[in-house]
């Protein structure tokens, strides 16, 4: 009774001959190879479906520039493309170039504990059968089922697959890990129906850590955004990409300036402007197409000046902008107008575009609509072209109305650009508003000296003769070479009426400039202020001895 059971048991497990046969031709030998050529692994893995996608150990690919693929009847093949990795998992999943392979179809459920299954493995024995084996335990994993399974722990069988009596993969045979182990684990085959690629698959560290091309989304859009996104350093999986893209959406002239913009950055200007003239025929493309022309032509002659390829200028690059605002009046072509003809400094005719920019923006959002930066480039330009100050402060002013409160390290720049505009205007208490401002976004400990002077002139002009006096004490602490930090101390003292101070401080600086005029004249105004006629006169008369004409009024008044 006990052997006719038994005799049953391996007639339910064992597959009919032609399915083994079937089966077996499913199994894959994988050899895969670094960048120099040199095998890097050899294991195992299956096909899955009939277009030559196969699953194997994700070790045997991790640093792998190539794969070959061998079937049980020695035929040759190579991997194509990766279509998705895991690591902690230990699988991989790619395409090759296989023609209509015999697969295994992956089953649709999981299999329980005590499941009889077959273990098809990799041989070129015609008449082999598979392992007889069963699941000795179960347990979930990241959404799938990992299986203890009594085939025994042996290389030659990680990577086969565990079928069942209708041919169906139900797991990836794996190495049991643990010590001294005999018998192997097995992965739920279903988990390679997870594995695939995304537009941000380009930050996966197990797709990375495969050197060989990875295909891209099925989607468009995120195919475009993988391209977009992708590490270009290697040039070789990058063009494999963009021609992937190409092949897959020809209509799309993303895809040709993506390449374009590619092959610029590697000098190969005759290939990028070639793609620039295909993506020129693409269905509703021009305007866009001319924009990033002019992008790439402008960052070339910025990058070359004196020293372009062909009529790769700044011209060049203003006019491929113009004809994409005449085609379309969007704000960026217009703003790439103002970038070209800034960098030619035309600054009169990028004031007018930068402006245009602002004026174009504001209308298509309502009010509010343009970037601090869009008013800078306008304001910046207006002074550069000569223009009125006021008319300069007031673009800053629609710049700093523009940039969120508090402000943040990255809006600061407006309030300490404005804050010097203001002050050369003689707006000094505005000025010193920027700078509080400004100090308060950046951060006190990251002030330098300039700073504290640059703030210390405004507050002295404003009469906020304190916070000067503390402002010029924070850049000599910082400073304290810098003598002309002290001459000002002893000039901020003499300003607020501080006139014993200042003739000490103006003393201690001629410790360091023996000769400085403006100390003099500063002892010579305090002595006067006190009444000291002498000292007044002996102090000033040295000053105007080492060449301050203006102390000649001052010497005079206190006669």
């Amino acid at each position: 009774m006990k052997r006719l059971s038994i005799i049953l048991l391996l007639t339910l497990t064992l597959l009919p001959l032609r399915a083994a046969d079937e089966a077996r031709s499913a199994i894959i030998n994988i050899i895969t190879y670094d960048a120099a050529g040199s095998i890097l692994g050899n294991g195992y893995g299956f096909y899955i479906t009939e277009d030559g996608t196969a699953v194997a150990p994700y070790a045997l690919f991790k640093g792998a520039h190539r794969a070959d693929v061998i079937d049980c009847k020695g035929k040759k093949s190579q991997v194509y493309r990766i279509l998705g990795a895991n690591s902690t998992l230990d699988i991989v999943k790619f395409n090759t170039t296989a023609k209509k392979p015999q697969c295994l179809p992956l089953a649709t459920a999981a299999a329980n504990t005590g499941d009889a299954l077959n273990l098809v493995f990799y041989t070129n024995e015609k008449k082999a059968q598979p392992l007889s084996t069963s699941i000795s335990s179960s347990a979930p994993y990241e959404g799938y089922s990992y299986y203890t399974i009594t085939a025994p722990n042996e290389e030659k069988y990680f990577g086969c697959p565990l079928i069942d009596t209708e041919g169906r993969a139900v797991a990836i045979v794996q190495k049991n890990v643990g010590r001294d182990a005999t018998t192997a684990y097995a992965l739920d085959a279903r988990a390679a129906n997870e594995l695939t690629i995304s537009s941000l698959s380009f930050a996966v560290s197990d797709l990375k850590d495969i050197r060989m091309p990875k295909a891209l989304p099925n989607n468009e859009s995120d195919a475009l955004t993988f391209l977009y996104m992708m590490n270009t350093a290697d040039s070789a999986l990058a063009m494999t990409a963009y021609a992937d893209f190409i092949a897959a959406y020809p209509d799309n002239a993303d895809g040709y300036i993506n390449r374009g913009n590619f092959h610029a950055t590697h000098g190969h200007y005759d290939l990028c402007e070639a793609d620039y003239e295909k993506a020129l025929t693409c269905p509703n493309a021009e305007a866009e197409t001319r924009y990033a022309l002019s992008k790439t032509i402008y960052a070339h002659a910025v990058a070359h000046p004196g020293n372009t390829y062909n009529d790769w200028t700044l011209e060049r690059a203003e006019s491929e902008a113009a004809r994409a605002f005449a085609l379309q009046a969007n704000p960026l072509y217009a703003l790439q107008q103002g970038n070209c003809l800034f960098a030619r400094r035309e600054y009169a005719q990028a004031a007018q575009r930068y402006e245009q920019v602002c004026q174009m923006y504001d209308t298509l959002n309502g009010g509010g609509g343009a970037s601090p930066e869009n008013y800078f480039f306008a304001a910046r330009s207006l002074e550069l072209a000569g223009g009125d100050s006021l008319r300069v402060i007031a673009l800053l002013d629609s710049a700093v109305a523009r940039c969120a409160k508090p402000y943040t390290p990255a809006t600061a720049q407006f309030l300490i650009e404005r804050a010097q505009r203001l002050a050369a205007a003689g707006e000094f208490r505005r000025a010193v508003f920027d700078y509080n401002d400004y100090e308060r976004a950046i951060g006190a400990d990251k002030m330098g000296d300039r700073f504290f002077y640059l703030r210390e002139q405004a507050e002295l002009e404003a009469h906020m003769f304190q916070q000067a006096l503390d402002d010029i004490r924070s850049a000599i602490a910082l400073n304290p070479a810098e003598a002309l930090y002290r001459i000002e101390e002893a000039l901020i003292l003499l300003r607020a009426g501080l006139f014993d101070e200042a003739i000490k401080a103006a003393q201690n600086t001629l410790t360091l400039l023996p000769e400085n005029p403006d100390c003099y004249k500063i002892m010579g105004i305090a002595h006067g202020e006190l009444g000291h006629k002498a000292q007044a006169a002996e102090s000033l008369n040295k000053a105007i001895e080492l060449g301050d004409e203006t102390a000649q009024p001052f010497l005079q008044k206190y006669q």
